[in-house]
């Protein structure tokens, strides 16, 4: 499959024409027009294949070589919602805020020390019973230790497939 015809499909499952695709990226219609009239990349600026990667949430392989059929295909194997992406991309580029983030988080003192903040699981309540979050934090943790304790095996998405 050449560009084309990927932008193509992908521009069909969001329902999307050229020019909604221009006003969406902030490509130039005459741009999204041009790619779609070709069947390579030639001539094509690399900075508008990665809006159209970013836009579509694909690889830049999956764009360029015709062979790589998987939309997925070097993308990291966890899946996250859109509004996620959109956090993690706000996180990154703020890098001024990250630690005001990771103490709100409860993850700053963890990851100093390599390990893993507790997971609440089914069942906990974030500050129930009028608890505060670190009330609730000291109390996950201890399930956590608990539950390890016991022997119970349970997999977090950040380890799954380890």
């Amino acid at each position: 499959m050449n560009l084309r015809t990927k932008i193509e499909s992908l521009m069909r499952e969001g329902g999307l024409t050229k020019a909604m695709l221009s006003r969406e990226t902030g490509l130039p219609y005459t741009t999204i027009d041009s790619i779609l009239k070709r069947d390579t990349f030639e001539k094509v600026k690399l900075s508008t294949l990665q809006t159209l990667k970013e836009y579509f949430n694909v690889s830049l392989d999956y764009l360029m070589i015709d062979s790589v059929e998987d939309k997925n295909y070097g993308k990291p194997q966890i899946a996250v919602t859109y509004r996620e992406q959109q956090i993690i991309l706000a996180y990154r580029n703020n890098p001024t805020m990250q630690s005001a983030v990771d103490k709100i988080l409860g993850i700053e003192a963890d990851i100093a020390e390599g390990v893993a903040p507790p997971v609440p699981f089914a069942g906990d309540r974030w500050w129930g019973d009028g608890m505060t979050y670190e009330q609730y934090m000291a109390a996950a943790a201890k399930r956590w230790d608990d539950r390890k304790n016991a022997g119970a095996s349970f997999s977090t998405s950040a380890n799954a497939g380890s």
